[in-house]
């Protein structure tokens, strides 16, 4: 209370790209500290930040350009997109951000699905401006401002699922040797 919004930076992400940002708070004896991960990498040492207040507000979740959120200053907001949107009700490990980071997708089998408080991939938008959660918990997310992009970039940084009708319709490293057979007779 009274000191305003704060920040825990991580890696640079202006240069373009899709990036992956992690934040996991995490109480270790009687500190709870922020570490912040740039695709997958963990940012130098962890924020401690148990002296700036609790973790309860008034002020609605948001994701995007927060007017006056930069140590209390202003400045113009940034040309960016925002994607899949997780949250989650526990400190998930470095090993998981690392091996996760470019997922676009929640897998049945992966071990925090329960854990998972809200997933928002923000592909889409209903007229009424409501982005649906994926969790299974219906915490539909009202939407301010929306302007949809493509998402056909590729990048090294976004690895979704592939889907067994497209992993069997483009050929795979398996069929080049069965197809170099076919083309000798063999």
């Amino acid at each position: 209370a009274g000191a305003g919004n704060r920040q825990v930076a991580g890696g640079v992400v202006a240069d373009n790209q899709w990036h992956t940002l992690t934040a996991v708070v995490r109480m270790e004896g009687a500190q709870r500290n922020v570490y912040v991960y740039t695709d997958g990498v963990p940012s130098s040492g962890r924020t401690n930040i148990a002296d700036w207040g609790n973790m309860s507000s008034p002020a609605p979740l948001t994701a995007g350009f927060i007017p006056g959120s930069r140590n209390g200053g202003s400045y113009s907001p940034n040309n960016f997109r925002i994607t899949d949107i997780r949250l989650y009700n526990t400190a998930l490990p470095a090993d998981y951000i690392a091996a996760n980071f470019c997922k676009t997708d929640v897998a049945a089998d992966d071990p925090y699905l329960d854990n998972l408080l809200g997933f928002w991939p923000a592909t889409s938008v209903t007229p009424d401006k409501i982005m649906h959660d994926l969790s299974g918990h219906n915490n539909h997310m009202t939407v301010d401002s929306y302007n949809p992009g493509s998402f056909s970039d590729i990048t090294s940084t976004v690895c979704p699922s592939i889907s067994e009708s497209i992993y069997l319709t483009v050929p795979n490293s398996v069929d080049v040797a069965f197809q170099i057979y076919q083309w000798l007779g063999v």
